[in-house]
């Protein structure tokens, strides 16, 4: 959503947020204070096996750090975000 409208401010840069973006299209990191992590996976597929486990790790450990974190993980179908948060509460 903010890729195709901005919100009126960025984020402070003490919000605890991460965005990992498994879509094609990218984002603009400056309005999320940089605080983006971007894996592609061509087409409709899932995610590479090896970057589900890297995935999984990244948002064990950033959640782990700090019962504040939040992790937002986000691709345009659904699809992989449901693999990667089923994986991750297994």
């Amino acid at each position: 959503m903010w890729a195709t409208r901005p919100p009126s401010r960025s984020p402070p840069s003490s919000s605890p947020f991460i965005v990992w973006n498994l879509s094609e299209k990218s984002y603009d990191a400056e309005l999320l204070d940089g605080k983006v992590v971007s894996i592609s996976a061509p087409g409709h597929a899932s995610v590479f096996l090896d970057d589900l486990l890297e995935l999984v790790e990244s948002l064990s450990s950033w959640l782990g750090a700090d019962p504040r974190n939040l992790a937002c993980v986000h691709d345009l179908t659904g699809g992989r975000t449901c693999v990667v948060l089923a994986t991750f509460l297994v």
